[in-house]
């Protein structure tokens, strides 16, 4: 902050206030419950920050995706790189590869994972009966998040 003469003025207090001000922005508190739910083959989507989310940013994307019987099968799919926490998981895995017909073994999924996808890998969200994955996505992006000719999983 600046000082005159060794000491703050009222002046300078208020210069310092409104050059914060310029890059502060408000918090925003988005409970999960309060976000509309997207029915999506093979997931419920439900948008937090991003473009389409419940917070706009230019910068990121953050959502809440569940995996379960209430949206069907998941097909395999690809994008942008992507970091996901798993919030909680039922009987789930994921299921990696460099094609749709060469995924690897399962990955059991549990509670507190994080998966880190790098950019255009093929990867897929399985469950048994019963089973779930409720997960929080998260990119560094909001444009080119999938492949022009890919589907678009969210």
């Amino acid at each position: 902050m600046p000082r005159a003469a060794g000491r703050i003025t009222p002046n300078t207090y208020l210069s310092a206030i409104a050059s914060a001000q310029k890059w502060c922005t408000r918090l925003n508190v988005i409970p999960r419950e309060n976000l509309k739910r997207e029915m999506l083959k093979g997931r419920v989507v439900q948008h937090s920050v991003g473009k389409a989310g419940a917070s706009k940013s230019a910068r990121m994307t953050v959502g809440f995706a569940r995996y379960s019987e209430e949206s069907g099968p998941m097909e395999p799919h690809q994008h942008a790189e992507e970091v996901v926490y798993v919030v909680d998981a039922k009987d789930g895995w994921v299921r990696y590869g460099p094609s749709p017909d060469k995924l690897g073994e399962r990955i059991q999924l549990r509670r507190g994972m994080t998966l880190h996808t790098p950019e255009l890998e093929w990867h897929v969200f399985e469950y048994d009966r019963g089973g779930y994955v409720d997960i929080v996505f998260y990119y560094a992006q909001v444009d080119n998040i999938f492949p022009a000719t890919g589907p678009k999983p969210y």
